[in-house]
């Protein structure tokens, strides 16, 4: 190493653990300083470090292959040697490819996170006070016909080739939400030219669309005082899914992967120009204990945590034929390590949404069967299209993202597949408990209200006395027991390779080259 400083911090490399850790530690300082600074013999003996599992055992190992990672990563995106910057980012790459533990947690994550230069989209919504609406004569003026029908939360009307909806605002949400979703879809209308992308259209009845519209009789929310509703026109087919359960809804394989390859293209798309959507579909840790976690029960996939309600979760999923949509969950991106977050969670979101299409075949066989045992549903899954689905959303992100065709895959499709069906096929883990501190937390009517809900028959929910103990209940599938961990570790450890794979093509093909690298 010819920097002096790096000859003098490299010292413990080849050590024992702490001496390795130290060692690394202060080279991605030094190089963090000094981008310069990194050689070619730099760049060997820390990619040695991180692909050697000597320390793998260690307690904080995770650390130690961290600070090597990130040394190769300032390296790859800094260096003003490209050959240098060339050898940093195979290294990654390599490690990624042919590592299968914590060393390549570490290196998905340095890779995944690098900073990317992408447009910073800035939200302008103005402080509304939504207008009175007359309905039928705003009915007449947007060329509704017919009786209007609810889906969920939306009051919907034809109208010629299209629909117009009034999507009402739920009582616990602020305006402020229906407003974001009507902005985001204008501008996303106006920055994503794809001709298989429909965003629905607010009507200029009112600024962004926003009306007042309460006592709308079949509301599923009556309560709400307020009465504030978007309203937009879409595309006749809007509320279809890809995994649609509705008697004749479910599509065929080829219109399914094209759903799929659409809403992923579209996920990557929306990165690269700085906006990101971060509920593709629900996902939760525990949604039981919502009022009660710090953290609103959110899914963090960078922990093990189990999934909660997976088949629940992609039951309406966020994007359909005409591609994505329910703008309010849209956010400006941010940093590397934002990015890379939402990626994954883009990716995991449209692979459970992969399998759920295969369990939408027969929506009823779940839960246990007559004699207690978990349902088995993985006759219903096709291997092969599965795989497909999941290739064609890793080349559809990667495609979005980067504007580039996929040569190299991440390894082990057919492997992953088959841990899907037999995870996602059997539905071994349906039991979550309601605490004692949850049920202290609820009044009487509260109480059995969720009881209720969650399964519970009239009797047998008068023989339960709030707060004397916790209370199993049946609300799966989900993957993974109630306080335990993932089932299907594979799902989130493909998603995260394939997310920093496809975002590190998009900051490669941005960066200077000494030559033909290979593409990923």
């Amino acid at each position: 190493m010819q920097h002096p400083r790096l000859q003098q911090e490299a010292l413990g490399l080849g050590g024992d653990f702490t001496a390795v850790y130290m060692s690394l530690r202060n080279l991605r300082m030094v190089v963090d300083k000094h981008p310069d600074a990194p050689c070619h013999d730099f760049v060997e003996r820390v990619s040695r470090e991180l692909m050697d599992v000597r320390h793998a055992g260690q307690t904080n190992a995770r650390l130690m292959y961290r600070e090597a990672a990130l040394c190769l990563a300032i390296a790859a995106q800094r260096s003003p040697d490209p050959a240098v910057a060339d050898q940093a980012w195979e290294a990654l790459l390599h490690c990624v490819f042919e590592c299968r533990g914590v060393n390549r947690t570490e290196a998905t994550a340095a890779l995944g996170e690098m900073e990317l230069d992408i447009p910073r989209v800035r939200e302008r919504i103005p402080r509304l006070h939504p207008p009175q609406a007359e309905l039928p004569r705003l009915m007449d003026q947007t060329g509704a016909t017919g009786p209007p029908s609810w889906h969920g939360r939306t009051l919907i009307w034809p109208s010629g080739k299209n629909v117009i909806c009034l999507k009402v605002l739920r009582r616990e949400e602020q305006l402020i939400q229906l407003a974001r979703e009507s902005w985001w879809s204008t501008w996303l209308g106006e920055h994503v030219p794809d001709e298989d992308f429909r965003p629905p259209s607010p009507l200029d009845v009112a600024p962004l669309g926003l009306i007042l519209a309460p006592g709308l009789e079949g509301c599923p929310n009556p309560q709400h005082e307020s009465g504030a509703a978007l309203i937009y026109r879409a595309s006749p087919d809007y509320f279809h899914y890809p995994n649609d359960e509705r008697p004749g809804m479910l599509p065929d394989p080829e219109s399914f992967l094209a759903m799929m390859e659409r809403a992923a293209r579209l996920c990557g798309r929306t990165i690269s120009l700085g906006a990101v959507h971060t509920a593709i579909v629900p996902l939760f840790h525990n949604r039981i204990q919502v009022q009660r976690r710090h953290d609103a029960g959110v899914y963090r996939w960078r922990r093990p945590g189990r999934l909660d309600r997976w088949l629940d979760s992609c039951r309406h999923p966020n994007f359909g034929p005409t591609g994505l949509r329910d703008f309010e969950h849209m956010k400006s991106a941010r940093s590397g390590r934002n990015l890379f977050t939402a990626a994954v969670e883009h990716m995991i979101g449209l692979l459970l949404t992969a399998g759920s299409y295969f369990r939408a075949k027969n929506p009823h066989l779940r839960g246990f069967d007559a004699d207690g045992r978990p349902v088995d549903a993985r006759d219903l899954f096709d291997p092969r299209l599965l795989a497909q689905a999941v290739k064609t959303v890793v080349e559809g992100y990667q495609r979005g993202v980067a504007g580039a065709e996929p040569a190299v895959l991440p390894l082990g499709i057919d492997a992953l597949v088959e841990r899907m069906i037999e995870e996602m096929g059997v539905d071994r883990h349906m039991e979550e408990f309601l605490r004692v501190e949850d049920q202290l937390a609820m009044d009487e009517e509260t109480f059995l209200a969720t009881l209720y809900r969650h399964g519970l028959s009239p009797e047998e929910a008068a023989g339960r006395v709030r707060g004397e103990q916790d209370i199993p209940l049946l609300t799966g599938p989900h993957l993974g027991r109630f306080n335990g961990t993932m089932c299907l570790p594979e799902l989130v450890e493909f998603s995260s390779v394939s997310a920093a794979l496809c975002l590190s093509v998009k900051r490669r093909r941005a960066a200077p080259s000494s030559g033909e690298k290979r593409r990923v």
